[in-house]
């Protein structure tokens, strides 16, 4: 059986993981809605094309983060993986555009797609090690047959 002081040191890691990609989707989800919002208050018109396109991607980033999220708290270890993925993906592509001079990125983002993909990464780690100890717990219980 797993150390209870190891169980709660998993649990507290799946929580911080799971309150990491919640916060990194929702602020997705303001990101993505914040363009629609101001041109709509500012010119009374609807959103043109151009910020409705580039704010679905936002949208969409974000509504997958908080899927994701509600996978890791039933203990998915793909939405897990698929955190720490796209997390370092989104955090490569960002450091590119802006190391490149393409265009401007806000750190924002950047800053919460690596604590959502480091913490998910941290949970991954301690889980693994805890199912390792499990393994040689039940390992050393059972008896050998010579």
């Amino acid at each position: 059986m797993s150390d209870p002081a190891t169980v709660r040191k998993v649990r507290q890691a799946l929580l911080l993981a799971q309150v990491s990609t919640l916060a990194f989707g929702i602020s997705l989800l303001v990101w993505g809605l914040t363009p629609v919002i101001v041109q709509r208050l500012t010119s009374r018109q609807p959103p043109t094309l151009d910020t409705l396109a580039a704010s679905s991607v936002a949208l969409l980033l974000g509504s997958t983060f908080v899927g994701l999220c509600v996978l890791i708290g039933r203990g998915v270890i793909w939405a897990m993986w698929a955190t720490v993925l796209v997390s370092l993906m989104l955090l490569t592509g960002g450091l590119c555009v802006s190391l490149l001079g393409a265009g401007t990125v806000s750190m924002f983002p950047l800053l919460l797609a690596t604590t959502a993909g480091l913490t998910s990464a941290f949970a991954l780690t301690l889980r693994k090690a805890q199912e390792e100890q499990d393994s040689f717990a039940r390992s050393d219980e059972t008896p050998e047959n010579a």
